[in-house]
């Protein structure tokens, strides 16, 4: 084999150089993958963060403390143990001023008509019945108004205490 004019093997320095050279830009390309990774773990947990803070959910859980049946013109007490005097759990979205559930009923069914810092109104339609909650969040106290459609003039009020079960409400 014949060597070019002018050729000259290259000597250990220059060798060593390039070797540099290659590892400089294998350290510079990994840096900048880094880097993007970084970003983009930093927007992906923000995102996720964002998406968490939105929700937050109160879980109250009230028990049945007394109840009035008005039937006809006399008023009859409702004792605990008695028909539709059972403890309920209703939980809510306070960041988002909704209910995700109350009783047995989804957060669609409740039409919510005041939803404030001391107050949370709503009622459940239903074809058979009527329900309406009053919640005191200062307190604590639920009341029920139950009214039959069939017997519209025999409402059942029934009270309860509810007490937070995870966070303040």
């Amino acid at each position: 084999m014949a060597k070019k004019k002018g050729y000259r093997p290259k000597g250990p320095i220059q060798i060593l150089a390039a070797i540099g050279l290659v590892i400089a830009i294998l350290w510079t390309v990994k840096f900048i993958f880094q880097l993007g990774g970084a970003g983009y773990k930093e927007i992906s947990s923000s995102k996720s963060n964002t998406n968490t803070s939105t929700k937050q959910e109160v879980i109250l859980n009230c028990v049945f403390t007394n109840g009035k049946h008005i039937q006809s013109s006399s008023i009859v007490d409702i004792p605990k143990g008695f028909k539709g005097t059972h403890d309920i759990q209703i939980i809510l979205d306070i960041q988002n001023r909704q209910i995700i559930k109350f009783e047995t009923f989804l957060s669609f069914q409740a039409d919510i008509k005041t939803f404030n810092d001391s107050n949370i109104n709503w009622s459940y339609n239903h074809p058979k019945a009527i329900w309406t909650y009053s919640l005191s969040r200062l307190s604590g106290n639920l009341q029920v108004d139950f009214i039959e459609k069939a017997k519209s003039n025999e409402p059942m009020i029934m009270n309860y205490q509810c007490s937070q079960s995870s966070q303040k409400f």
